[in-house]
């Protein structure tokens, strides 16, 4: 049986776009994750882990989830994708990127509104890098990473309430 459209929807204020910084955290660190209502209730990781900060600069970073379904079986789904550029070419760059597409990672990502989104959270996802050297004087050096994972849950709003260890 197919569900069927309950309600409508009114415009509200605009509010900025763009993100400030993601929150990435190993999936594997993650020791319980709760989500009710689009939202998430709880959130807690394994002794000594953390999640790493990631400032970006306004206006690199975009988030997109596409909803996927198959009237005829009842599968459906969520395709989410985060591209974002990590400026710079150092060591300490170049340690960090090995590390992200070694792992899979779950992602909340913050945007200039302040509301906070949790992505890949399911299974966590598995980040691509691809370094880059601009030949002009003024061009981009750095790393454009993207991230891209299929799940059955939407991704969810993570709260101010809760607290994300750094």
């Amino acid at each position: 049986m197919s569900c069927l459209i309950s309600q409508g929807y009114s415009k509200g204020c605009d509010i900025p776009g763009g993100y400030r910084e993601l929150l990435m955290i190993n999936y594997d660190d993650i020791d319980t994750l709760t989500i009710a209502n689009g939202a998430v209730t709880a959130l807690t990781l394994k002794s000594n882990k953390v999640a790493y900060k990631f400032e970006v600069e306004q206006e690199v970073t975009s988030v997109s989830e596409k909803s996927i379904g198959n009237k005829d079986n009842g599968s459906y789904g969520y395709e989410q994708k985060l591209t974002t550029k990590l400026h710079g070419n150092d060591a300490i760059l170049n340690q960090l990127i090995d590390s992200l597409i070694k792992s899979r990672v779950v992602v909340v990502a913050v945007g200039n509104d302040r509301v906070r989104t949790i992505l890949f959270h399911q299974f966590g996802a598995k980040p691509e890098a691809e370094y880059k050297h601009d030949a002009k004087y003024d061009g981009y050096v750095g790393y454009d990473i993207n991230i891209s994972h299929r799940q059955t849950e939407k991704s969810a709003i993570v709260p101010s309430n809760i607290t994300i260890p750094l």
